[in-house]
């Protein structure tokens, strides 16, 4: 029995909208349904600018309902659109569909498979050889009926650069299309070959240096109607500033310090002589022989001048001192087979050991502060924030798309080792599998990646979901 539902000023304002249903009764207790197990047969890939029809066969061949109805799923990176069962896409890149047969699971459920459909950009290489070669023809064959108005179309599109820094945007939205004609023609750009982020449809970024290919597409651009493409390759170069020149003032930093207390002890060594001068009683014996001699001045038993094992470098005072009979001084100065050698150990006596220590720890420290020495068990749950790890982000960073996510080193090698991890999702419900991030809602998004053995390193990256 057919029954009609009408939704009264549904359609419009002042029209309805009706909708026919079939109902089918069967005697009670008896039932001959059969359900739906699978569909096959659908298509899985299609060509950008011309209409894929969907086609499904259900299984199995009884199966009570086997009409098939057909819409898009979550995931829609081609610009994707239905119509009954022709689905066309504005770009490369893929779709999900999802198939439901009405009460095809139970006599009250449907039943429903979901499919990913490809769409690419086909080859525009046939059609600007013919045009290239034979442009007569090309006007006069094959648009003979509008000749006089022929149909505008792209004959070029250029940039004015191909190159930019790695690290920083390139906007392709710089594009100029030349035309045959007067019409406003839109570029999509999409990634060729090569790995590159697109935070939108005209930016592309590579966090490191490297090339990647962006193909122009522009709809309808061709004479004949069909898709026009053409590929830039884009460079992006190392960056004018480098890592290394960025540790130069770190190091510069540490070593002043270090010479400090070095440079700034000189004037301590007079201060500390002066109580050693002041102890005449650790060899007494050495004073007798000085005192024996009355023409040298009893004054210069004070400095102990002959006891070079522990004040050589006495000598340097008295001769800044010519008040105190540098005549007397000569014969001194004439054993200097002793006190040089001697003056070597002396300084260490004569300066604190404080002082010592010092030198020594000041610049040691520093320099270990990274690594912990505390022992093996600390060194397992330390890890070194490097920037040798290059962080880089494929596929559009949009909802419910799959991201994935590459770590480099500068030399662009792979890290086979990484382990990816997020540090906040920023409300964006965001979820990892592997390399693979996925985002359920719009926000920012900061993620881990930890290689290496022993001592790992790692690197953040903040990644802003559109």
């Amino acid at each position: 029995m057919e029954v009609i539902a009408t939704v009264e000023n549904g359609a419009t304002e002042s029209s309805d909208y009706t909708e026919r249903f079939t109902i089918t009764f069967k005697d009670a207790g008896t039932s001959s349904f059969v359900a739906v197990t699978a569909i096959e047969g659908v298509p899985t890939e299609g060509t950008v600018g011309t209409d894929l029809t969907l086609t499904g066969t259900v299984k199995p061949d009884n199966a009570t309902n086997k009409t098939i109805k057909w819409s898009i799923g979550s995931t829609n990176n081609a610009g994707a659109s239905i119509s009954s069962n022709q689905l066309s896409a504005t770009k490369a890149g893929a779709v999900e569909v999802i198939a439901t047969v009405e009460n095809g699971a139970t006599e009250s459920s449907d039943y429903t498979e979901r499919f990913t459909i490809t769409f690419k950009v086909s080859s525009r290489v046939a059609a600007r050889s013919s045009i290239m070669s034979a442009p007569a023809m090309t006007n006069a064959m094959l648009l003979p009926n509008i000749s006089a108005q022929s149909r505008a179309f792209v004959t070029n599109i250029t940039l004015p650069t191909q190159q930019t820094e790695a690290g920083t945007d390139f906007d392709l939205s710089q594009a100029n299309v030349e035309a045959s004609g007067e019409k406003d023609f839109t570029i999509d750009w999409i990634v060729g070959r090569g790995f590159a982020e697109m935070p939108d449809n005209h930016t592309v970024r590579m966090d490191t240096p490297g090339q990647v290919t962006m193909t122009a597409v522009v709809v309808d651009g061709n004479a004949d109607g069909s898709v026009y493409t053409q590929d830039f390759v884009i460079t992006f170069t190392q960056p004018s500033v480098t890592e290394p020149e960025e540790m130069t003032p770190i190091m510069t930093e540490r070593e002043p310090e270090e010479m400090t207390p070095i440079m700034t002890e000189p004037e301590r060594e007079p201060e500390e002589m002066t109580p050693i001068v002041t102890e005449p009683e650790r060899e007494p014996e050495e004073m007798t022989p000085i005192i024996t001699e009355p023409e040298q001045e009893p004054e210069e038993m004070t400095p102990i001048i002959t006891e070079p094992e522990r004040e050589p470098e006495e000598m340097t005072p008295i001769v800044t001192e010519p008040e105190r009979e540098p005549e007397e001084m000569t014969p001194i100065i004439t054993k200097p087979e002793r006190e040089p050698e001697e003056m070597t150990p002396i300084i260490p006596q004569q300066q604190p050991e404080e002082i010592l220590n010092t030198e020594v720890t000041i610049p040691i420290t520093p320099i270990d502060t990274p690594v912990s020495t505390s022992g093996p068990s600390s060194q397992q749950n330390v890890m070194i924030q490097s920037s040798d790890i290059l962080i880089s982000v494929m596929g559009s960073t949009v909802t419910n798309s799959d991201i994935v996510l590459v770590a480099k080193n500068p030399d662009g090698i792979l890290y086979d080792n990484a382990v990816w991890s997020i540090i906040n999702d920023g409300g964006t419900l965001s979820s990892l599998s592997k390399n693979v991030l996925r985002a359920e809602k719009k926000g920012v998004v900061t993620v881990r990646v930890a290689v290496g053995n022993g001592i790992p390193k790692f690197s953040t990256k903040v990644i802003t979901i559109r």
